[in-house]
Parts: C-alpha cells; structure tokens; sequence
C-alpha cells in the first residue's frame, strides 16, 4: 500500500498552493533499507540559496541515518560543507537557507566533516596573517601550506618567486559559481542509547547533484522536483550589428535545431 499526502501552508487570506508539499509512503519497503534522493531544487537570491531537499528513506532495525552532509567541490576541491542534522526522520522534504558571500555564519556550515577538514584558497593577502594559506612553490611551504602541484596549479609569484598568502574561505559560498554537491547520507548502526557508529561507513549513501548559484533555474523552482532532469529548451539569439549611422540596428532569429534541418 502506497499512502499519498500533501501538505499545504495557510494564511487567514487563504492557502499557499505554491508551496505545498507532496510526499508518499510506500508500507511495502518498510524496513528495506532503501534510500533514494527523490527532491533537489533551489532558489537563488544575491546573498542566499533557498534549497528544498527530500529523502525518500525506509530504515532498517537498528540502522539510522546520523546526518546528511553536502560536500561542495569547485576547480580547487571542497569549498563549504553543509550539515543537516538532528532530524527526527531524514524521510521527506527539508527545506534549508544555505548563505552566500559569506553573509551569514551558521554552525551546520563550516569546513569540517567527520575527522578531515578542508582548506581552500581564497582571495590574495598583502601579508602574512593567522590561519592563512602560504606557497612558495613546496609544500613543506607555510604553517599551514597550500598543498597544490606547483606543475598544474602553480601559485607562486612567476617574477620575484616570493611566498603568496591566500586567505582560507573554505566554508564559504559565492554567487555566481558551479558546485558539483557530493551528498553523503551517513547511514549507520544505531545502538539501544542512540548513538550513531559513523566509523562504519559500510552503509552510506552517496548521491551526486550540481548547484549553480544563479538566478537562472528560479522561474523553473516550483515546477521542476529534481533539477538533476531539468528539461533545457536551446535558443540562439544572433546579433547582427550594421553601422550605417551613429545608430545601430540589431537583427534576431531563433534557433533550429539540427535535427529538424536533416
């Protein structure tokens, strides 16, 4: 037996079918252990990303999911780590407020996860500070140093060979920027006090989804569940610019996709 629901926010002027929420049980894979990433969407403003994310998660006896941790990669590795914990189930749809530009600080959003934490190059410093990142081209280099392939990434500076200081902004994320998310869903033994054995990592579920901290999917927020399936609609628009006076006149067509010209 399947059982469907939906969940709709009310005002006293009314209900908010926008924002409603459908979510299902399915009894049959109770106690299965099935977990399966259903929902990953998000709204992007300048200085915030509004991300609804849902599980769809049948636990078995004795297993439980400690939390969900988001890895944040970009070209230089992971950026941010976002932790959604503390849930009573992780069956659902969540709704988290991830900052920007580092706008705000919030706990779950940091630089850690489980035993390792991550550095991250950020913008140049004109000096050493504390807690920045050193590289003069080794990476005994700094306390602590950049560690980096000098051959792949050099950052030295390639006239005077000096030491460069970066500031370390792992835990932030910026407008503007393609993150592939590593989604780590720490699902683990449980024993009879609640306490999770996330050193048996045997059971994690691991799913994989972009964030592009733009505008550009908002008008497809509410419609679209899992922006992993986006429907793309390819246009070009061609400017052809003609300078016969101090005016200009710009020309457009639209595109036609190869296939409909064979």
């Amino acid at each position: 037996m399947v059982y469907k629901y939906q969940v709709t926010p009310a005002m006293p002027y009314g209900l908010l079918e926008e924002f409603a929420v459908t979510n299902y049980i399915d009894f049959s894979k109770l106690g299965s252990g099935e977990i399966k990433l259903r929902t990953w969407k998000y709204f992007c403003g300048e200085n915030m990303v509004t991300l609804t994310f849902g599980l769809d998660a049948y636990e078995e006896e004795n297993m439980g999911i400690q939390e969900v941790a988001m890895e944040f990669y970009d070209n230089q590795g992971v950026a941010a780590v976002y932790h959604i914990e503390n849930k009573a189930s992780y069956s659902g749809q969540f709704t988290e407020i991830i900052p920007l530009n580092g706008s705000t600080r919030k706990s779950n959003m940091n630089a850690t996860n489980g035993d390792t934490t991550y550095i991250h190059c950020g913008t140049t410093l004109d000096r050493y500070t504390d807690g920045c990142l050193v590289w003069d081209g080794t990476i005994e280099a700094g306390n602590p140093a950049f560690p980096t392939d000098p051959d792949v990434n050099p950052l030295t500076d390639n006239v005077t060979h000096e030491p460069i200081y970066y500031m370390n902004d792992c835990g932030t994320l910026y407008y503007g920027m393609l993150y592939l998310v590593k989604i780590i869903v720490k699902y683990c033994p449980i024993d009879v006090l609640g306490n999770y054995d996330t050193s048996n990592d045997s059971n994690f579920r691991i799913f994989y989804r972009w964030m592009w901290t733009t505008t550009m999917y908002n008008d497809n927020y509410y419609q679209v569940e899992d922006f992993n399936e986006l429907p793309f609609e390819l246009t070009l628009d061609a400017n052809l610019k003609y300078e016969t006076t101090s005016d200009y006149y710009y020309a457009t067509f639209d595109y036609d996709s190869p296939e409909n010209l064979m």
